[in-house]
C-alpha cells in the first residue's frame, strides 16, 4: 500500500531484528502474512494486523519458508518450504514442497 506525501511519512508495520520478506495482504486487507530470516531462528512465517502490533508466529518448525499467500477466501495460507542453499545452509531443509495452514483467528494476532 502506498501513501502519498500528503498523508505523512510511511509507518513501519513491524518491529523486528530479522530480515523480512514476501509480504502479502489478506483478501479483506486486515492482515499481512510474511516470512522472516535470521541465522539463529532460520525461516519463520508471521502474520500481523495491518494496524500493526505484535506479529503472530505461524510456524514452529525451523526451516526455509517462502512466498506465503492467502487463498482467495482467506481460509488458508499457502507457502513453500525449501531445502536451503549454500548461503542459508541446508540444516532443516527437509520435506520441501507446497504446504497450507489455516490462518490464526484475528483476536490471536
Amino acid at each position: 500500500m502506498e501513501k502519498s506525501i500528503a498523508d505523512g511519512p510511511p509507518v513501519r508495520l513491524t518491529d523486528s531484528d530479522h530480515h523480512e520478506y514476501a509480504p502479502t495482504f489478506s483478501p479483506d486487507g486486515g492482515t499481512v502474512v510474511y516470512t522472516t530470516w535470521s541465522d539463529n531462528d532460520l525461516g519463520v512465517i508471521h502474520q500481523v494486523l495491518l494496524t500493526g502490533g505484535t506479529p503472530a508466529k505461524l510456524t514452529t518448525r525451523p526451516g526455509h519458508y517462502f512466498t506465503p499467500r492467502y487463498s482467495p477466501d482467506g481460509s488458508r495460507i499457502v507457502y513453500r518450504r525449501g531445502t536451503g542453499n549454500s548461503l542459508r545452509g541446508y540444516l532443516y531443509g527437509t520435506d520441501p514442497g507446497l504446504y497450507w495452514m489455516p490462518p490464526p483467528a484475528r483476536h490471536n494476532v
